[in-house]
């Protein structure tokens, strides 16, 4: 009887044993079969308490306490929620030990935002007048395009972002201070059948040292808020790149001093979009948080050159992360991440493509003459695209979300109610009339815009001028015409026309609604 008692004890804890090695701590290692060595990022509440999870006699001010030094923007202080969306990816604080670079990553799933947190130790001052956070993804193996938002009002979704980088006013310090910066990932289905161990990106923070700013050919002589670009930040200095300006309130936009029409039309933008309505805007997250202090994110594109002669760049960190939702995310060498689900809100399985057909009225071998342009049309393909939602996130659970108020619009920068471009004794001519008050206008950067529904047989507004397709120079040769001269405008985005799709993203729990705008590239395929 006892030798019966004996083995059904072994035999016990044999399955309690095997148990148990599926239940892994926080700040734990795995040992996987490949001979990878795991970490699970140590997990703790960031809504309570008064200092990170650090050894006795390390005492770090969580970077929203009173006291302690903090150098970014406010809204990063307060829009912290759980109940919000936010959600625990990365952290390398621990109760056990202090590793370097000392970091926290906070995911907002509602609104698709990654928000990283990094805490430079005290030490020697580095000299600097802003601070670089970028983004940067290993392209070298299938590379996922998670970085398709940031850095643009409109998206090519043709090309593939591997960098987005924002600079902000900030500097450095000899005393421990907390640095930030956020980032809007785009959703890839794809994500899940991408490896974790070739599909990861990288979080470089630097100080950049530098004299002045030039926006838009004006010295500013200072960044006064935080400027985004699809570039390193080594590669600002001495050169000029296209970028977006972030205005998270109203009172950022007047602190730039922008000419007035551009100061109002971003205000009401700012409004609208907190009203759940786009207007203003190609590009931008608004609402989703239950504090006073709503969330925005509101861009308006700009070009920045940093210019001076102590012009230099510290890095101080530079860690890889392995990117939520990879295959085989729980064995890689170092942090897996703890939140797993794939990123971002919202994607089109394709970019938009368009037809551009033009009827010709004269014989074979003519050139279409200024009537047959005038007679030109755009046609969108609507089974080139799908609009599709993170199925993680866009869902029936308690803590899943729908998708209310699904917006298409066609934004057209040129005023395509002018006459047509024409020839008139050796020049070219255009003469733009006035929008007509019917049309449904909006002020977008410094342009007065067009909005249309996609109608019904998917042609759009569009009239052809000699600054956007030229028919004239790539399209005669010896009045006759050949379509040979506008392969090179094939797989191009088209000119002047923008898709915009906007949306509102409703949590199943009662958390604050997120309204969401973005715009892409249509892509001309067919030229008939």
């Amino acid at each position: 009887m006892k030798s019966k008692n004996y083995i059904l004890i072994l035999a016990l804890l044999a399955v309690f044993s095997s148990c148990k090695k599926e239940l892994i701590a926080p700040g734990s290692v795995i040992t996987s079969t490949s001979n990878k060595s795991t970490i699970v990022p140590y997990s703790f509440d960031w809504e309570l308490g008064d200092y990170m999870p650090a050894p006795a006699g390390t005492n770090i001010l969580v970077p929203w306490a009173s006291s302690a030094n903090r150098s970014f923007p406010l809204i990063y202080t307060t829009d912290i929620k759980k109940t919000d969306g936010w959600e625990l990816v990365y952290n390398t604080f621990d109760v056990n030990q202090f590793t370097q670079p000392a970091y926290f990553i906070l995911y907002n799933k509602y609104r698709g935002l990654f928000r990283g947190y990094f805490y430079l130790t005290p030490g020697a001052t580095i000299p600097s007048s802003n601070i670089s956070h970028s983004l940067t993804q290993d392209v070298s193996n299938n590379p996922a395009p998670i970085l398709s938002y940031s850095a643009k009002e409109v998206s090519n979704l043709s090309i593939k972002t591997p960098v987005t980088s924002t600079v902000q006013e900030f500097k450095t310090s000899s005393t421990g201070t907390w640095y930030a910066a956020e980032f809007e990932m785009a959703y890839d289905p794809a994500i899940v059948n991408k490896d974790a161990n070739s599909t990861k990106m990288t979080w470089a923070v630097n100080s950049v040292n530098t004299t002045n700013i030039i926006l838009n050919g004006t010295s500013k002589g200072a960044i006064k808020g935080t400027i985004t670009q699809s570039a390193p930040s080594s590669n600002l200095l001495g050169s000029t790149i296209p970028g977006l300006m972030t205005f998270p309130v109203e009172g950022a936009i007047d602190s730039w001093d922008l000419p007035d029409v551009i100061t109002k039309a971003l205000k009401t933008g700012l409004t609208s979009g907190l009203g759940g309505v786009a207007k203003n805007v190609l590009n931008g997250i608004f609402g989703g948080s239950s504090e006073t202090s709503q969330y925005a994110n509101l861009t308006t594109s700009a070009d920045i050159q940093m210019s001076g002669t102590a012009t230099d760049v510290y890095q101080l960190q530079n860690p890889s992360l392995v990117i939520p939702g990879t295959l085989g995310q729980d064995n890689v060498s170092g942090y897996t991440p703890l939140y797993k689900d794939p990123l971002g809100i919202v994607a089109l399985t394709s970019a938009p493509i368009v037809d551009l057909n033009v009827p010709t009225y004269g014989g074979d071998g003519d050139a279409p003459s200024e009537t047959d342009w005038d007679s030109a049309t755009v046609t969108l393909d609507p089974n080139s695209y799908q609009i599709i939602f993170n199925p993680s996130v866009i869902n029936s659970s308690p803590t899943g979300a729908t998708i209310q108020n699904l917006k298409q619009q066609i934004v057209s920068f040129k005023n395509y109610t002018s006459p047509l471009t024409v020839y008139h004794y050796g020049s070219y001519q255009t003469v733009d009339s006035p929008v007509p008050d019917s049309k449904t206008k909006e002020q977008i950067d410094n342009k007065t815009v067009i909005i249309d529904e996609i109608p019904a047989n998917y042609l759009i507004p569009f009239r052809l001028h000699v600054d956007l397709f030229d028919p004239y120079s790539v399209g005669r040769s010896a009045r006759t015409y050949s379509d040979d001269g506008l392969d090179n405008l094939r797989g191009k985005a088209m000119p002047s026309t923008v898709l915009r799709i906007s949306f509102d993203v409703v949590p199943n729990n009662g958390a604050p609604k997120s309204t969401i705008i973005k715009a892409f590239n249509l892509i001309l395929k067919n030229y008939n």
